[in-house]
């Protein structure tokens, strides 16, 4: 099984449980194509997602939210660099990074990264906790505890990373 993730954007605020619940009637369609619901983060202003799921492939995801008529902006087969949930410090906030990377960054590079070898990421008082990458390196998705948007920012540009997008977001896990 590989690890996948399902971009969304939506052009209006959208609810949580309504899309759930499409995805909750095509149940039979997850199961035919052994897609498993991972976890959901949802931007606070309810206007992205980004969905983890197991499946064998990006394919049989996608299969699943066309029959669930859930949009997708990207689906990609993750590499997955750090995946280390922890309980969110007060006052801090769970904050997504969309990326694009440029042609040629490698999975070393990225890597390198995620360990924040020039401290930028400690001295903003950064978790970084998630870094998921696509197989072919070309995006990217990373999950953060942070006090705010502007630190994550901040330590993204002084180590040269893109950032797409960068929101706030609640997480919603699959029942264990």
């Amino acid at each position: 099984m590989a690890v996948v993730i399902v971009e969304r954007a939506f052009d209006s605020a959208q609810d949580f449980e309504q899309l759930q619940a499409k995805e909750n009637a095509v149940a039979f369609c997850f199961a035919t194509h052994r897609v498993r619901f991972v976890k959901s983060l949802f931007a606070l202003d309810r206007l992205h997602m980004v969905c983890v799921y197991d499946a064998p492939d990006a394919e049989a995801v996608r299969a699943t939210q066309r029959m669930a008529e859930l949009p997708i902006e990207h689906a990609w087969t993750a590499t997955v660099i750090r995946d280390e949930p922890q309980p969110r410090p007060p006052g801090y906030s769970l904050v997504i990074a969309q990326r694009a990377l440029p042609p040629g960054v490698a999975e070393a590079q990225v890597r390198h990264l995620a360990s924040d070898p020039t401290g930028c990421g400690h001295r903003l008082r950064l978790i970084h906790h998630g870094v998921f990458l696509s197989a072919d390196c070309s995006r990217m998705c990373c999950t953060y505890y942070s006090p705010d948007l502007e630190s994550i920012r901040i330590a993204n540009r002084e180590i040269g990373a893109p950032i797409e997008r960068l929101w706030a977001a609640s997480l919603f896990e699959a029942p264990a």
